[in-house]
């Protein structure tokens, strides 16, 4: 009965049959692949909010930017009935679009899937928002992702 003998496997040869791909679907050039500045940078801050004061969340390590593509916030609450409002500056009324209502009368905890663009108007790399509790003097906390703006 002859020896059974194992079978060689090139791995350089099926390395070369995968070929990369991007999202969406277009072969990447192996040689030149994009650097990665080119890829998204994600950013996000988490603070708390409390009732009626527009609160300035920042994170100077994971949110250092003006600008981004907010594209999700999570608010953690034990209130009833509560409002969340979002602005481009400080000030309550200067920026790209002054102030935007996000939600109306919501109740506990929620997470808002966003593509907003957003830039701070005062430069100081932040998300400036408002918590209203309309059902008493609750607070929240919230956390913010998005995607840095070039």
């Amino acid at each position: 009965m002859p020896k059974a003998e194992a079978e060689e496997h090139d791995d350089t040869a099926l390395a070369k049959k995968v070929k990369l791909v991007d999202a969406s679907g277009n072969p990447i050039d192996e040689d030149n692949p994009l650097p990665v500045a080119s890829y998204p940078k994600i950013v996000y801050a988490s603070g708390n909010l409390s009732g009626g004061v527009i609160e300035h969340i920042s994170d100077e390590t994971n949110w250092n930017t003006n600008a981004a593509i907010i594209k999700h916030i999570k608010i953690d609450t034990d209130s009833t009935d509560w409002n969340l409002t979002i602005y481009c500056d400080s000030d309550g009324s200067s920026g790209m679009f002054g102030s935007i209502d996000l939600v109306k009368n919501a109740k506990g905890n929620l997470d808002l899937s966003l593509d907003l663009p957003y830039k701070d108007n005062d430069n100081a790399k932040q998300v400036h928002l408002k918590f209203d509790d309309n059902a008493g003097n609750n607070t929240a906390s919230c956390l913010i992702m998005g995607i840095k703006a070039n």
